[in-house]
């Protein structure tokens, strides 16, 4: 199956317009990132490189994290994690500790439960960070770290 050539500059013009608006709007601009995405075209890798560097600082801002990028090797104490350069890691708001009030997904909807722990995740089996989270049952749920709400008054 021969693929099809994607005219990278064209698409990038394609970009410069508003798509903030419907949720079609919006699948108009995934549509047209999904095209660069696959393109192996080195305007589209850099162009790529940009709208991550630009989505990770909006997507720090909005949430008031924190993103250190890692600039050299270093085996995080007292554990056989190691983090290499250019490794970029998450700093967790204090406020976000055992005892807080939050919100999971669970079986289709969103519940609420407790913070157990923090765990980094291990890096070198490709685990990602989570939270233990207690929500009433026999087991607390082991959530990764993006899809916890963390809600300031909780009741």
């Amino acid at each position: 199956m021969k693929e099809k050539s994607v005219d990278v500059t064209k698409i990038i013009k394609d970009l410069k317009q508003n798509f903030g608006g419907s949720n079609e709007d919006q699948m108009k601009a995934v549509q047209l990132l999904k095209g660069l995405a696959t393109s192996d075209d080195p305007k589209a890798n850099e162009f790529m490189k940009a709208v991550d560097k630009a989505i990770t600082k909006v997507s720090t801002d909005m949430f008031n994290e924190s993103v250190i990028e890692i600039t050299k090797e270093i085996t995080l104490p007292g554990t056989d994690i190691i983090l290499e350069k250019g490794d970029k890691i998450q700093i967790i708001d204090e406020d976000y500790s055992k005892g807080e009030q939050v919100r999971i997904p669970l079986k289709g909807k969103m519940v609420k439960g407790t913070i157990v722990r923090y765990d980094a995740g291990n890096k070198s089996v490709g685990e990602s960070p989570f939270y233990v989270v207690d929500v009433g049952e026999y087991r607390s749920e082991k959530v990764p770290a993006h899809k916890v709400e963390f809600i300031k008054g909780f009741e």
